[in-house]
């Protein structure tokens, strides 16, 4: 082997090559929203966590170019801003004055993520939550507590699919309550004040099993507005 190959072949051993936006394989979907509001007759104040999920073939979008620092290139002028701040709280919001108990709370997300597989389309899981025991919580007919001090309690849960199209997007997410099935249960529940609660939230975006959850309809639902954004869709053979 020449002088010259040799040390070819020793600086590809030490090279690290990282993928770039404009090299990634596959289709990239781009996510700007907006946490709205909630209709919820279960409490006086509210606040929502947001939840994402995806399959095994996806992953946040690679953004290591905005972080090279070299400006020279004018290609490199404009650079992604994507956070991957999927998942956020909103602040507290006490219910309106209106027949429809309104929550407002606008608090924005956005994320990026990158698959060769639709497979597995990104889901958020919505929680609403009050507090217990505490003087924050003003609504005089709220009878729900925990006996063993004060803390945040899970008023009901909802999920719902990132919009597959293009362009701008609302979308109602319905709620639901978890239920005790046992009478054990029940009367347990019934001695704490403790609703039950459900440990592991992909069990929401999962088809199986879900039957064996006991729950019912919450009045009201939660509003979330997207803003999409899919490039290299068709390029990947898909419409």
């Amino acid at each position: 082997m020449s002088r010259a190959a040799n040390v070819n072949a020793e600086g590809a051993k030490g090279a690290h090559f990282e993928s770039t936006p404009g090299d990634t394989k596959g289709f990239q979907v781009l996510v700007h929203g907006v946490v709205e509001s909630a209709e919820c007759l279960e409490a006086g104040t509210l606040f929502a966590r947001t939840h994402l999920f995806f399959g095994p073939d996806w992953s946040f979008l690679s953004t290591s170019r905005a972080n090279d620092g070299n400006l020279d290139d004018e290609e490199n002028i404009v650079y992604p801003t994507y956070s991957n701040n999927a998942e956020v709280v909103t602040q507290l919001s006490d219910r309106a004055q209106s027949p429809f108990a309104t929550f407002n709370w606008a608090t924005p997300f956005e994320f990026a993520l990158q698959s060769t597989n639709p497979y597995g389309w990104p889901q958020l899981v919505v929680t609403l939550h009050t507090i217990t025991n505490s003087k924050q919580n003003r609504d005089p007919d709220e009878k729900d507590g925990n006996l063993l001090g004060s803390g945040e309690s899970i008023i009901g849960y909802g999920r719902c699919f990132v919009p597959t199209q293009r362009g701008y997007h609302t979308v109602h997410v319905p709620m639901m309550q978890l239920e005790n099935s046992t009478r054990k249960h029940q009367l347990v529940g019934m001695l704490t004040r403790q609703k039950p609660v459900l440990r592991d939230l992909s069990y929401l975006c999962r088809g199986e099993d879900r039957v064996v959850l006991s729950a019912r309809p919450l009045a009201g639902s939660v509003t979330l507005s997207f803003s999409i954004m899919i490039n290299g869709f068709e390029a990947c053979g898909f419409e």
